[in-house]
């Protein structure tokens, strides 16, 4: 089944040349490359983007929902940098996410709370 190509694929500004590749629905073929849209064009076919993401895993000791946490986010290490912080080390921390933990903040947004979804991690990271 053939991709739709993103919306706004006319707007980055670059090049189409006919004979190769994956073509566009006018039978324009996509040059990766140009502005830099077309590596973000090449992370949506390929669903892997190249930017990095902060993550930050709010846990605490003995915690095993933190333990399932912390394997999934490491199975995408290459698009995060990860980070734990021990919520019973500060008392404002345990007040906010003691009861939730793992508490998962991606980008200063907070992404997960308890479990972290495989499926949505890469979704998210697309």
């Amino acid at each position: 089944m053939a991709r739709a190509w993103p919306a706004n694929i006319h707007d980055e500004g670059l090049g189409y040349q006919t004979g190769r590749g994956p073509t566009t629905q006018a039978g324009h073929v996509f040059i990766l490359g140009g502005t830099g849209g077309g590596v973000r064009v090449w992370g949506w076919l390929t669903g892997r983007g190249d930017e990095m993401h902060e993550a930050v895993m709010y846990t605490r000791e003995g915690c095993h929902l933190c333990d399932e946490a912390w394997a999934i986010l490491e199975a995408e290490h290459g698009r995060l940098r990860l980070s734990r912080m021990d919520v019973d080390t500060d008392p404002a921390l345990a007040e906010r996410y003691g009861l939730e933990v793992p508490v998962v903040v991606i980008d200063g947004v907070v992404r997960f709370r308890g479990r972290v979804n495989a499926v949505l991690l890469r979704r998210l990271l697309a």
